[in-house]
């Protein structure tokens, strides 16, 4: 839940002060996921201890989190009200696919 309260926080601050930060915001943070994901990925069993790869999961889990409160925000603001519905339908429905196939 922490990388989620981080993202919404951020998020709104840096969309106040500029709309596109907001989206510069989710790239970054997506792309900064990328190297802890990688170490993760790669360990061996040998090198592999609790003590190593939780403070790597947890920077990747604060990362990779932010986007979801602001990719919502953001879907908010760009479609028309009576196509609102319908988007966020959509959305729900890739989202819940990501997670039920994502984590193979």
């Amino acid at each position: 839940f922490g990388g989620q309260f981080i993202g919404g926080e951020l998020g709104q601050r840096l969309y106040s002060w500029r709309k596109s930060a907001a989206a510069w915001h989710m790239s970054i943070a997506e792309l900064l996921s990328v190297p802890p994901l990688v170490v993760i990925l790669t360990t061996t069993k040998a090198d592999a201890s609790f003590e190593k790869l939780a403070p790597v999961a947890v920077v990747l889990g604060l990362l990779a989190t932010q986007t979801g409160p602001i990719v919502r925000a953001c879907l908010t603001n760009t479609t028309a009200p009576r196509a609102r519905a319908s988007a966020f339908a959509v959305f729900a429905l890739f989202d819940d696919l990501g997670k039920g196939f994502g984590p193979v």
